[in-house]
């Protein structure tokens, strides 16, 4: 494999990949033993990282970033989604292994309902994911190569095997990387191993913040004082989401309320993809150089304009900027 294929990544996504059934427009979400019908249906590319691997390239650029995952061919094509959906985005897709359809593993399924109010659930199998492995890390240091040598990223959510996460953090860090984790799909058990990770920013919700604190965020003073919890850990930089309420940025010598931005009314209303949003709008913003802070601000605008759009449509740079002007 030509080490040339890989000189522009910069940005490193690491998780599993996933396929989302949606049902749409349910007046409310079911109850149990209850059947509720939408009146429209989708299937597409899901999973936390594969997400924001797709949304930061709509960003940042084609060949800029890349994919580090495991999945496996079906005959029902529930694999193809995400996959092509990269490939279509830019995203690089050597170190995603593809096991073939004899090998009797299914991909990641989530079965999704979303009501109009944008409220959604969602049951999901894991499948191939389980066996993403620290090998597989490994087997993907030209990536890490590149990124460090264009001052790059690891960015990742916990939707995989917490020790693959923990290889691929210990390994950005010997290549210099900054390390961006997004906890979704953490474990409690694994909440303490989690917080001794050297990271760059993580950016947990109001739930996840409160598993790995202990504190119940209500405002920026409770959001202070789980962000002064993360940052005793050695943690650098932390962004705690609050849904409608937007979000607290902290860093040293930083404590900043983001507001979410007003959004001209549209029809739509999704919360898929949100938190996704926001952490490939920092990972693309950085990569550009901008500062921390503006590429964290920018996000919050980024996620709010991805709540109202249905399913995973990722923002785009003219959107983004056409907001801000």
């Amino acid at each position: 494999m030509a080490q040339d294929k890989h000189t522009n990544v910069a940005v490193i996504i690491l998780g599993g990949l996933s396929t989302d059934i949606v049902v749409y427009n349910l007046p409310h979400l079911p109850q149990p033993g209850e059947k509720v019908f939408g009146n429209n249906m989708a299937i597409g590319p899901a999973g936390e990282s594969g997400n924001i691997a797709q949304m930061t390239a709509a960003l940042a650029g084609p060949e800029i970033v890349a994919m580090i995952s495991r999945t496996s061919q079906d005959p029902f094509g529930l694999w193809k989604p995400p996959y092509d959906a990269l490939r279509a985005s830019g995203v690089n897709t050597d170190f995603i292994t593809v096991l073939p359809e004899e090998s009797k593993k299914f991909p990641s399924v989530a079965l999704v309902s979303l009501d109009v109010h944008g409220n959604r659930n969602a049951s999901a199998v894991f499948g191939v994911n389980n066996d993403f492995s620290e090998g597989d890390i490994d087997k993907a240091l030209p990536l890490f190569e590149s990124a460090q040598k264009n001052n790059g990223i690891l960015a990742l959510s916990l939707e995989l095997p917490i020790k693959t996460a923990f290889r691929a953090i210990e390994t950005a860090n010997e290549y210099n990387l900054k390390v961006i984790l997004d906890p979704g799909g953490m474990a409690e058990k694994d909440k303490e191993e989690v917080l001794k990770q050297k990271l760059y920013l993580i950016k947990p919700n109001e739930q996840e913040t409160k598993m790995l604190t202990g504190i119940s965020i209500s405002n920026i003073d409770t959001a202070q004082l789980a962000a002064e919890i993360l940052m005793q850990q050695g943690i650098k930089n932390v962004l705690i989401t609050h849904g409608e309420n937007g979000a607290y940025f902290f860093t040293k010598g930083t404590k900043l309320h983001i507001p979410n931005p007003k959004i001209p009314n549209t029809t739509e209303k999704d919360s898929t993809g949100c938190g996704e949003q926001v952490l490939a709008t920092i990972c693309a913003g950085l990569i550009q150089r901008k500062e921390l802070t503006e590429a964290v601000k920018h996000s919050i605008i980024a996620g709010a304009l991805q709540f109202s759009k249905a399913g995973l449509q990722p923002i785009t740079t003219e959107e983004l900027e056409s907001y801000l002007h």
